[in-house]
């Protein structure tokens, strides 16, 4: 069977599989990629949550192992009051070991539900049914944060996994259109910001046990003049 197509059919003919070809490139590349990609930036994040909830069971499960720890030592871990001065040390540290910065931070006292914005999602951390015990209270810390790279995102998380005290990962949400795009390893053309959300712990109406508190260290302040006014009964009380 022969067919006998005229040059402008073979033009429209040709012209229609250029296009064709044309729109099946665009659709690769600008959906197909973005979506593997999305997806590859997905397994990653849920890799780094799994990594961070493993090591807290692991810190838990070394306190039960332990039968000698005293009530100092125990505090160290969980205390008996929320301790936020001792948490923004440790994440001071956390960012000069790092070289991340937090921007900012806020603290939220909960009987144990992690408190969220109203409607939000949280994709990216893995759904878990374990209920807090009633003794057990949440610090929950909402953090804006500034890494250099992902290297630096990732030795910031693990200052925070290897704290003493135990405190558990419950979130991270990267911030603008980023979503990690290619920071997988090695991207770092651009500041990394992300929301860190993180909870510690502590036992309140233990008073018993407040002689065990762990002492703060923190750094000593620098000699300089007191920039305030003192009252007349300071100034007797240093004469």
């Amino acid at each position: 069977m022969n067919i006998n197509l005229t040059k402008k059919q073979w033009s429209i003919l040709i012209s229609a599989a250029v296009i064709g070809m044309l729109i099946l490139a665009g659709v690769n590349y600008f959906v197909l990629q973005p979506a593997e990609k999305r997806l590859q930036y997905k397994k990653e994040e849920l890799g780094i949550q799994v990594k961070l909830q493993q090591a807290v069971e692991a810190k838990v499960d070394s306190i039960e192992d332990n039968e000698t720890l005293d009530s100092s030592s125990l505090q160290q871990k969980i205390p008996v009051e929320p301790s936020t001065e001792g948490i923004i040390l440790d994440l001071e540290k956390a960012e000069m070991i790092s070289g991340s910065t937090i921007q900012s931070i806020n603290f939220e006292k909960t009987d144990g539900a992690l408190a969220t914005a109203e409607g939000e999602e949280s994709a990216a951390a893995p759904e878990t049914g374990d209920q807090l015990p009633s003794l057990l209270k949440r610090v929950q810390m909402t953090m804006t944060i500034e890494s250099p790279g992902y290297f630096e995102m990732e030795a910031f998380l693990e200052e925070i996994e290897n704290l003493e005290r135990i405190v558990e990962i419950n979130g991270i949400y990267f911030q603008g259109g980023q979503e990690l795009k290619e920071n997988m390893e090695g991207y770092s053309e651009e500041t990394l910001s992300f929301e860190l959300t993180a909870s510690a712990f502590y036992i309140p109406g233990l008073e018993d046990l407040k002689d065990g508190l762990p002492k703060i260290q923190s750094p000593p302040p620098s000699l300089k003049k007191n920039p305030f006014p003192q009252f007349p009964e300071e100034e007797e009380d240093e004469e």
